[in-house]
C-alpha cells in the first residue's frame, strides 16, 4: 500500500520509529500530519518525477496529511500534486523600523536606520525585505555591531560565521 511512497516512509521510519518501517502505516492512519515540503525546486531533474509520484501517492493514500509547500511557486506548478502555496510578504519601512526599534540597542539604532531609509541606504537590503533577511541583519548587527555588507551573500556569510563562533564558544 505504501510502496509508492517508499522514500518518504523510510525517512519517517528512521526519524520516528528507529528504522521500524512496519509502524509507518499506523502512523499515517492514526495521526493528523502536517508535511512541510521544502526545496522542491532543488530536486535534481532526474528524480523530480519520482518525488512527484511519491507525494501524489502519499496524498492519495493518507487523507489526514496536510501538505504545505515552502518552495518557489514556479517550481510547484510543474508538480502534478496540488499543494497550497503561501507567499512570504515583504515588510514595509514602518514595519521594519518598528521591529528594529524593539530589537536593536539604542546606540546602534541610528546607524542601522540609515542603512534602510537614510543617506547610506543599502539597496540590496531594500530589495530583500522578508523577515529572514531582516532577522539575519538585526541579529548580526546586535551581536557584532557590524553593518558593513555589500550584498546579501556577504550578509548571510557574516551572519553564519557569527552564529558558528557563538555556538563554538558554548562548547
Amino acid at each position: 500500500m505504501y510502496r509508492d511512497c517508499a522514500s518518504i516512509s523510510k525517512k519517517i521510519a528512521q526519524l520516528i520509529f528507529k528504522g521500524d518501517e512496519n509502524k509507518v502505516p499506523d502512523f499515517y492512519n492514526n495521526n493528523k500530519i502536517l508535511l512541510l515540503v521544502d526545496a522542491m525546486d532543488e530536486a535534481k531533474a532526474e528524480i523530480q518525477s519520482d518525488v512527484s509520484r511519491e507525494l501524489a501517492s502519499l496524498k492519495e493514500t493518507c487523507s489526514n496529511i496536510i501538505f504545505v509547500c515552502a518552495s518557489r511557486k514556479s517550481c510547484i506548478d510543474k508538480y502534478p500534486i496540488s499543494i497550497p502555496c503561501y507567499a512570504i510578504k515583504e515588510l514595509d519601512d514602518a514595519q521594519i523600523l518598528q521591529y528594529m526599534k524593539k530589537t536593536i540597542p539604542d546606540e546602534l539604532l541610528e546607524k542601522v536606520e540609515q542603512d534602510w531609509i537614510g543617506k547610506n541606504r543599502k539597496e540590496f537590503l531594500h530589495k530583500n525585505r522578508t523577515p529572514f533577511y531582516i532577522s539575519c541583519y538585526v541579529d548580526l548587527v546586535c551581536e557584532t555591531g557590524d553593518n558593513d555588507f555589500v550584498d546579501t551573500t556577504q550578509l548571510i556569510e557574516k551572519f553564519l560565521n557569527s552564529t558558528i563562533e557563538r555556538e563554538l564558544k558554548k562548547t
